[in-house]
This record gives structure tokens, sequence and C-alpha cells, in this order.
């Protein structure tokens, strides 16, 4: 982070109105002490793996300032990790409250198909466009495409899904949200 080109995209990327976040490791380092590296403001999170255990994230979440987390969701399969499409305050038993931070679970990622399900281009892309056409109604899409799959020269089969399920959704008239747009809409409580 301190490397002054990725400084400039930074820069960059801030000023043409970009959200920031975090991908929390899977090290023992709590979200406060992985923020502490930014010179920038950083509104989410995602952890690495999908890795979170509960309530130790969402407390550390709140602890660190964050207005959003998107960590919810299965690696092995898509779907709802908690029967639930659509961002939320999840709630805080120990203090009988709702936390402040917008929980958007996570319900497409393309490691699903690849590692746990085994699953071609066409497979993939039919399981996922299924699940679509069932939920619709009542589900924010969230996608996980990392970029090493978006190359046809690493794994051109999965960019090849990635561009069809756009190409779907587009078409189907859903629209991109990023980090402002999600808590202006979804968010409702402050403490």
């Amino acid at each position: 982070l301190s490397d002054s080109k990725v400084k400039e995209w930074i820069t960059y990327c801030t000023a043409n109105g970009s959200d920031h976040g975090l991908h929390k490791s899977s090290l023992s380092t709590s979200i406060s002490e992985e923020l502490e590296e930014f010179q920038f403001e950083v509104k989410a999170n995602r952890n690495h793996f999908l890795k979170i255990s509960l309530p130790q994230q969402y407390d550390e979440i709140e602890k660190a300032g964050l207005s959003l987390d998107s960590s919810l969701g299965f690696a092995e399969q898509i779907g709802y990790r908690n029967s639930y499409g659509l961002p939320f305050h999840p709630y805080n038993l120990a203090e009988d409250r709702p936390y402040e931070f917008l929980e958007v679970p996570l319900n497409i990622m393309d490691g699903s198909f690849i590692y746990y399900m085994k699953e071609n281009q066409s497979e993939a892309f039919d399981t996922v466009s299924k699940w679509i056409d069932n939920v619709k109604d009542h589900t924010m899409i969230t996608i996980l495409w990392h970029n090493n799959e978006l190359s046809d020269a690493t794994y051109p089969i999965m960019n090849k899904c990635y561009q069809s399920l756009i190409e779907k959704l587009a078409s189907e008239g859903y629209k991109p949200m990023i980090v402002k747009d999600l808590i202006s809409k979804y968010k409702i409580y402050n403490a």
C-alpha cells in the first residue's frame, strides 16, 4: 500500500466514486489491526475464504467502524447461508440491539463451481441461472468472481460463465450497486 503506483490507483479510484474495502486475511490479526495499514477510508469487508466466527466477527466489524460486510456465504455452494437474500442489520444478542453495520449476504462465488461443485462453464451458468430465476423477487444478487478468473489466459471457462451471467442480469434489468448505494438504500439503524 505504500508503493507510489498503488497510491496513484487508489487516489484515481476514490476520485471516480469507488469505495474501498478490506479483504480480511485469514490471519489472527483483528479487522482494526488490518485497517491500520490503510491511508484511506475503508467502508466494507469480506473475509478471505469466507472464514467467519460469530458473533466475534460482527463485534470486530462494529468496533472497527465499518459500514458493511459481505462474508456471510458458503464457499461450497451458491445460495443463502442465513436463509435471507437482502442486506440486513445482524442482531447483537449480548447487547439486545441490532449491529450498526449492514450484512450483505454473498450468494454466488466462482470458487464454488470450480473447487467444490466441480461444474464446467455451461453447468455453472445453468445452475446459477436457475437459482436466480427462483429467487429474483426476494434477493439481492451478490457475486464474488476473482480477478484471476476473468482472463482467458488463466481460466477461460469461468470467464465466459461470468460474461454470460452479467449479460443475463443486465438483460433482466438488474443494476450494480456500490457500497455507498447499499448503505443509502438499506441502512436503517444507527446507535
